[in-house]
């Protein structure tokens, strides 16, 4: 008999007042504290950094306030640091420039586990683009990277601030190579993994890496039979291998979870819509996770049974035997920037963009039965 979950609201964020609002996906730290940003909410309306203790106590770490000190409109997760340092971006705020209708064309920011939150780097929208969506990566040195699109006759650029606070460009695309908002990860011998899910030449999308030297790899083409439009972050085991989503393409059209090894052999490990009504899920989003035991586990925006279509948490085992842990009700509970950590006890948490009591999102939780 396979494990069993038990799904429960461990929050519910609220529209009203100066808490978070719409969250997205949380990180976990070893107490089992959850942390995120919401891309609304706070004091002044600009999005939050917000934390969740075990027992659903949510509190606010740090209201964004906007040009010319501060950011706005966190759209994606956060990286911690050994410290307990917070990374992050907003898609908007920092020098009080106008991008996009909106003040600022967005930061990187760093707070503090006190919540003193400092701008690491503040977009212009010329030759270093703006917008930035994606999660941070670090390395053992405190670099920081990360990908923005929207520079003149530059696609996305590739990024890094180093911990000393100098930022610079490391790669540049000219034809849509690394896929705006998406995000890396990187390797023990310092090369960076991530997808595009639209390159000149292939509207599929493809893997890519990137050497400490800058020399781009195209790792895995996407070719719709082995999967089209590849979501936004890699998961990496031990041993180096990557494993990834694609949300599109397949034997049934509705995306699924694919391997590449470190020698750069392809295998789709699942493709969904594999049962009738895609009971199994339809249109995988977002990261992986992975456990200790080589299972994966991820969400999709559609499928489960036909009184759902909302989407599934799903559990997939090494052997490729997939199990769907708990279907979303109608209306459907958007999942912002689907992502799940997973506890020592392995339980199971994530976000849902809207839906929840009071329909500006909830933190949610799978216990393992």
């Amino acid at each position: 008999m396979g494990q069993t979950y038990k799904f429960s609201t461990l929050a519910n964020l609220s529209s009203t007042g100066t808490g978070p609002s719409y969250p997205s996906a949380p990180i976990i730290d070893s107490q089992g504290n959850l942390y995120a940003t919401s891309e609304r909410g706070g004091a002044y309306g600009f999005g939050t950094v917000f934390k969740v203790s075990p027992k659903g106590v949510v509190t606010t770490l740090h209201s964004f306030a906007g040009p010319p000190t501060d950011g706005s409109y966190p759209m994606n997760a956060l990286t911690r640091d050994s410290a307990g340092n917070f990374y992050g971006t907003t898609v908007f705020g920092g020098q009080e420039i106008v991008c996009g209708g909106q003040a600022g064309c967005g930061i990187v920011f760093k707070l503090t586990p006190t919540g003193q939150l400092s701008m690491l780097y503040s977009f212009t929208e010329t030759t270093d683009g703006g917008y930035p969506e994606c999660v941070l990566t670090l390395d053992p040195l405190g670099n920081i990277y990360g990908v923005v699109g929207s520079a003149p006759d530059v696609f996305e650029t590739i990024f890094e601030i180093t911990s000393g606070g100098t930022y610079s460009d490391i790669f540049q695309s000219s034809n849509e190579f690394a896929g705006a908002g998406y995000s890396l990860i990187r390797n023990q011998a310092g090369n960076l993994f991530g997808t595009a899910s639209d390159v000149v030449g292939n509207s599929n999308g493809v893997v890519f890496q990137l050497t400490p030297e800058g020399i781009q790899t195209i790792l895995h083409s996407f070719t719709w039979t082995d999967g089209a439009t590849p979501t936004q972050k890699l998961a990496q085991d031990a041993r180096g291998n990557l494993y990834g989503a694609a949300s599109q393409g397949g034997s049934q059209g509705g995306g699924l979870i694919y391997k590449l090894d470190t020698n750069g052999n392809y295998t789709v490990l699942y493709t969904f819509c594999s049962l009738a009504n895609c009971a199994d899920g339809n249109f995988p989003a977002g990261w992986l996770t992975l456990d200790s035991a080589g299972n994966i586990y991820g969400i999709t925006v559609a499928g489960g049974s036909e009184n759902s279509n909302s989407g599934v948490v799903f559990k997939l085992t090494p052997a490729g035997v997939e199990s769907v842990l708990y279907e979303f009700p109608r209306p459907s509970s958007v999942v912002a920037y689907p992502g799940l950590v997973i506890d020592k006890s392995g339980n199971l948490y994530g976000a849902t963009y809207s839906g929840g009591k009071n329909g500006a999102g909830s933190i949610f939780k799978l216990s393992k039965q």
